[in-house]
């Protein structure tokens, strides 16, 4: 029979049970939780740790960086200008790039090392006003380009062959990075050895134009709007940070080489003209 008081002594019971299994499920779901949750972090925090070189012994191949904690680099600036055209269809990339013509090129810091931070330098260069005329600007008829270059005695001096991680099809496409001769205007005949041509398939290229409305500074017309010389303003990006990853870890050369070809093999662009 159930009465009031077998239903007070089964409480006890049922909470004692309800503690008993639910604490140790209720760890297990917190364990299991964190687990994946550290597994996020870590694989966020340290994207490429499964390619880290964990075998010890000569007959491991790894690969190590260009740029070691102790070894010092320049970096080298290249500003680009686009020939102004009449031309007010939106021209293509390539077209554009075949138009291009450096304003400056040259080192603009020296013996940095990957411990410093917040260097700093001015470029200066003439922009010359007739590429505000070309009918169909973009953010890249002004350019810039970065070239990393580790100084003597670098690993960099005794390259026999280099591969980029693009598709050869792609790598071939892609803007000039330094002008040539180096330093712009420089006497320099020698041609581009092929540490040159390892060190510029580094390089990165960023837009220095961007473009905003602006109020007209003249009168409305008659019919109180501004003309659309106003929309998309042009306005030349004054000042560009650069950030460098201090990636000095040894990565083992088989799992490399196999996510390198992995990316060779699908790598975004192909169908492009040009990539810049």
């Amino acid at each position: 029979m159930d009465t009031p008081n077998s239903r007070q002594r089964l409480r006890p019971i049922c909470r004692c049970l309800l503690w008993t299994l639910g604490i140790p499920i209720g760890a297990f779901f917190a364990y299991t939780t964190s687990f994946y949750v550290l597994e996020l972090v870590n694989e966020l925090r340290f994207p490429h740790n499964s390619l880290y070189n964990t075998k010890l012994g000569a007959e491991s191949k790894v690969i190590g960086p260009l740029i070691s904690d102790t070894q010092t680099f320049d970096i080298a600036v290249t500003v680009w200008a686009t020939r102004p055209s009449e031309n007010k269809i939106p021209v293509p990339r390539y077209r554009r790039i075949q138009n291009e013509y450096p304003l400056f090129s040259n080192i603009v810091f020296r013996g940095l090392q990957l411990h410093q931070k917040h260097a700093s330098t001015i470029v200066k260069f003439r922009l010359p006003t007739s590429s505000f005329r070309n009918a169909a600007l973009t953010e890249s008829s002004l350019r810039a380009s970065f070239v990393l270059m580790p100084t003597t005695p670098s690993s960099i001096d005794h390259i026999k062959g280099f591969t980029s991680w693009m598709p050869d099809s792609v790598f071939a496409k892609r803007p000039p990075s330094r002008a040539w001769p180096f330093p712009l205007g420089s006497q320099n005949s020698a041609r581009r050895s092929l540490a040159d041509e390892a060190l510029d398939s580094f390089s990165i290229s960023v837009p220095l134009l961007e473009f905003h409305d602006s109020a007209s500074r003249c009168p409305a017309g008659s019919n109180g709007e501004h003309g659309p010389s106003v929309a998309n303003h042009p306005h030349v990006v004054t000042r560009t940070q650069l950030r460098i990853i201090r990636e000095t870890g040894f990565f083992n050369a088989a799992a490399y080489n196999a996510v390198r070809n992995e990316i060779r093999l699908h790598s975004c662009g192909q169908g492009i003209p040009v990539i810049g």
